[in-house]
Order: structure tokens, then sequence, then C-alpha cells
């Protein structure tokens, strides 16, 4: 059965939130470790990079808003406009 798509407005802080369990899920941090060093290893990242504090800050800049499987939940940044309805 089909439901509306819940679309509740999120602060920074609570996307942010939801952004660093998503990263924990995905990969331990040992995992992320090692393929910060390997990235290091081929160049693509300059020596001891700091890479899960930038990605996360990269990502809570640019997100405007993003879906939730486990909840069901469209969540929209609190600090993006968003056009009202016209009729």
């Amino acid at each position: 059965m089909r439901e509306p798509l819940k679309k509740p407005l999120r602060s920074r802080d609570d996307i942010r939130a939801y952004l660093v369990r998503q990263l924990n899920d995905d990969k331990n941090p040992q995992e992320r470790y090692a393929d910060t060093r390997a990235a290091e290893a081929f160049g693509l990242l300059p020596k001891n990079f700091d890479l899960d504090p930038f990605l996360l800050d990269l990502m809570a800049e640019q997100i405007a808003g993003l879906y939730d499987p486990k909840t069901k939940e469209f969540y929209i940044a609190d600090w993006i406009s968003v056009p009202s309805k016209s009729r």
C-alpha cells in the first residue's frame, strides 16, 4: 500500500548526525583508515589528510535533501527555501 512520503525539515546538525551514522554503518573506522592510507599511497590525497571530517563537511554543506530508507522519510534541509505550491 502506498503512503504519502514524509518530508520533515531537518537542521544541519540533524543531517550531519545522520551522515555520521551512515558513514559508521558503511565502514568501520579501521576500514576507513585503510582506505584513506591507500588513497594517500596512490597520490590521491595529501599525506595525513583527515578524510572523514572533510567528507562530512562537504556532504552537510551540499545536501539539500536525502531519503532515509529505514524511516521512509525524505529529509529536507531547513536552510533551503522551498517554493510554495501555486494554484
